[in-house]
């Protein structure tokens, strides 16, 4: 079933505030000196086709170059859900760019979360230059991308 994830301010922050919360479950037991968290805060507005005007969401990553993972934590609100896809791409803001991770996509709750195995060279690049990398969720009525948040 496709549903439109409710319009009201409380659960937009409350679905932003969740995908926080997800990521203890997903950076499992590595070391804090292998691993570092990074966040998106993801909007329609951000998107550079125009994603959903009132999309509104938010990411946290968590890379271990050592181990070659990245886990992830996605909540979005104000998008139709289940979403179509979630990735991260390089790009600078305002740029479209490559997909360079694939990332499970928010289900109908608007949330998702997981690990990803990823190249070391790829999650160093990310580590060092996050700005330069970007997270987004992709819905039927915005395939080229509902919401968009750079990671910092």
């Amino acid at each position: 079933m496709i549903t439109r994830t409710s319009r009201t301010t409380g659960r937009a922050v409350a679905a932003a505030v969740g995908a926080i919360a997800l990521v203890a479950g997903t950076a499992g037991s590595a070391s804090a000196a292998h691993t570092r968290p990074l966040q998106a805060v993801l909007y329609g507005a951000n998107e550079v086709a125009k994603g959903d005007p009132d999309g509104i969401g938010g990411s946290i990553v968590t890379a271990n170059a050592a181990r070659g993972r990245l886990c992830f934590a996605i909540g979005v609100a104000n998008v139709i859900t289940p979403t179509a896809a979630a990735h991260i791409h390089k790009g600078a803001v305002g740029k479209n760019g490559p997909i360079v991770v694939a990332l499970k996509a928010p289900g109908a709750s608007g949330s998702s979360r997981g690990c990803v195995t990823v190249k070391k060279a790829l999650i160093l690049d990310i580590l060092r230059h996050p700005t330069s990398y970007y997270v987004n969720v992709h819905d039927k009525a915005y395939p080229a991308g509902a919401v968009r948040g750079q990671l910092s």
